[in-house]
């Protein structure tokens, strides 16, 4: 978890087949929805928790039924797997 394309330039060994994700549907990730689209702005983050934050924040804005212990668990996951994440 955590946008890809700015994951492998913050975090050290990040490898995109191996790296925590969440299945979400289309429309709200790569096509407009009624809460329109998750940002991919990277403008002001220089850290991987920053990221992560970001893009946990945006998943709960899109996609409110996504139950909160999921997200805990990608969080959780993102500690384990780098840690700069606890940075």
């Amino acid at each position: 978890m955590g946008q890809k394309a700015l994951m492998k330039d913050l975090v050290e060994n990040y490898d995109l087949n191996t790296a925590p994700a969440i299945n979400v549907p289309k429309v709200g990730h790569t096509r407009r929805g009624p809460k329109g689209i998750v940002s991919r702005n990277t403008e002001g983050i220089d850290s991987p928790r920053q990221l992560l934050a970001r893009d946990i924040k945006e998943l709960r804005r899109v996609y409110d039924d996504i139950p909160n212990s999921a997200l805990k668990e990608l969080i959780e996951l993102n500690k384990k797997m780098y840690p700069e994440m606890r940075k």
